[in-house]
């Protein structure tokens, strides 16, 4: 463990299987994790089994090394909740994550001719004013996977960039679709997106951007090429 670390108290949604789906922190912090905090009581009134969804939430306690790549979904999710919370910069988990991430999983991938799927977002295709250095690291994701991906395939990897509009996750609050509601935007669920992520690893794609706005299905998204002279 280096002397970049992280950690939070949230709540984990949980399969049946024990996959961890998502995991929300109301409140991250830098630093080692006290020894005298305790969790918040209100995430103890928010554990227990959602029937609607077939999940259970359980509260989880988290810290991480921030020089390396997230080892755990819960890992991931509070890195995200960082950036959200302004506690770290963009470039420190959005860059940095996926290509140190990719550099360590090469070797592996190259022997089982694997795929990757590279999240970036909706924001890496367009402008987005309010947040201009978030916009940044995803067009600089969608770049980092189209600029490796041929040498990559001579490999047998395909690497491929998922560009998704607004989704309702946790990391939103506590009621995510009522705050993209808000904003009058459309979102969809997350296992909506989950499905996007299996169909891309199962096509022979490489190099691609995929959009995904919903309530829309995923497509293709198609850069303009030089003018030649």
């Amino acid at each position: 463990m280096t002397d970049r670390t992280a950690w939070g108290h949230g709540l984990a949604t949980v399969a049946d299987d024990g996959t961890v789906l998502d995991t929300w922190y109301p409140s991250p912090a830098l630093g080692t994790l006290p020894a005298d905090v305790a969790p918040p009581v209100a995430l103890a009134a928010g554990a227990g089994r959602d029937q609607a969804r077939g999940v259970r939430v359980e509260p989880v306690v988290t810290v991480v090394d921030l020089d390396t790549p997230p080892t755990s979904t819960t890992d991931a999710y509070l890195r995200l909740h960082l950036l959200s919370h302004r506690l770290v910069l963009p470039n420190t988990i959005n860059l940095d994550g996926v290509f140190f991430g990719l550099r360590e999983a090469i070797p592996l991938l190259e022997a089982s001719k694997g795929a990757v799927v590279v999240t970036s977002s909706m924001a890496g295709l367009m402008p987005l004013p309010g947040n201009p250095v978030y916009a940044a690291t995803k067009w600089a994701l969608i770049g980092l996977v189209r600029s490796v991906h041929g040498e990559l395939e001579g490999r047998g990897i395909r690497i491929n960039a998922l560009c998704p509009g607004a989704v309702a996750t946790p990391l939103m609050g506590e009621d995510p679709r009522e705050f993209f509601d808000s904003l009058g935007l459309p979102s969809f669920e997350p296992e909506v997106l989950a499905g996007t992520v299996v169909e891309m690893l199962a096509s022979d794609r490489s190099g691609q951007a995929i959009l995904h706005r919903p309530p829309g299905d995923p497509e293709v998204f198609e850069f303009a090429r030089l003018p030649e002279h």
